[in-house]
This record gives C-alpha cells, structure tokens and sequence, in this order.
C-alpha cells in the first residue's frame, strides 16, 4: 500500500508539494507584512495552515518513522526559499533605515533595524507553530534567519 503509493504518486508529486507549502508560507510572510504596515492581522487562512499541515505530515509519512523524507523533500528547499526571502527582506529594511549595504557594522547598532529582525523573528516562531512545523524544522528557520540578518556582508 504504502510502498506503491509512494512509487506511483508521491515521486511524482513531492516537488509540486513542497513548492506550494513554501508559497503558502511566504504568502504569509508577504500578507503579515503588508497588513502589519496597515495595522491588520496576517490574512493566512485556517485552510492554508491545514494543508500545509497535511502535506508535512505526508513527507512524514512517507519517512516511515524517520524525518529524512520530510527533511529532504521539505525541509532543504523550505530553509534555502526562507533564507532567499530574507536576504531579500534584509535589503528592505537596510533601506527603509537609510543605510547602505557597506555599512553593515553601523547596522548592528540600529535599534530600529533590530526591533524589526526581533518583530520578524517572533512573527517566524509563531508561524512555525500556526503552519505545524516540526521542531527541528521551526530551529532550523530561526538559525537561517538569524544568520541572514546579522550577516557582516550582504
């Protein structure tokens, strides 16, 4: 059963999956963003976290009791889109403090650029949870974060 499953639809599938989780996720991140500038709550629905929920607990699945599935097919292009939007991300807010990509070392004492990467770091540990994302996987994004935004070059 689970076997053919996973030779006939999961390999052809797996990718197309992932793909989406990851733009469900970022439409998130652009939707918290948006909103947060006009003072609303992100717009995500109870129905996107769910089938990004699904599809994690199939890449589990398909694990059959190890992660490496989940890892592999999820977690490694999750992590390399997340830290491809916040380097985008990380040059917004070096514009939106004025500073430019050679001052970096400056930047580290900007409070107002901190209390944005803190906003976005809470706003990422609470989507971790709200999309069910495993422990590893939410550790993992907050290290790839963190490296992105405290990064000496850009």
């Amino acid at each position: 059963g689970l076997e053919v499953f996973h030779a006939i639809i999961y390999t052809e599938f797996q990718s197309d999956i992932a793909s989406s989780c990851i733009k469900l996720i970022n439409d998130d991140r652009e939707d918290y963003e948006q909103d947060h500038q006009n003072h609303h709550v992100g717009t995500s629905t109870n129905h996107d976290k769910i089938l990004v929920k699904s599809a994690i607990e199939l890449f589990e699945t398909m694990g059959m009791g190890s992660l490496d599935v989940q890892q592999t097919d999820f977690e490694k292009p999750f992590l390399e889109a997340s830290r491809e939007y916040y380097l985008t991300r990380r040059m917004q807010l070096l514009n939106l403090t004025s500073l430019s990509a050679r001052s970096i070392i400056s930047l580290q004492q900007d409070t107002s650029y901190h209390a944005r990467v803190e906003r976005i770091l809470v706003q990422e540990k609470q989507r971790a949870i709200e999309f069910s994302l495993p422990p590893s996987t939410k550790d993992k994004l907050l290290k790839t974060c963190t490296k992105v935004f405290n990064a000496k070059r850009s």
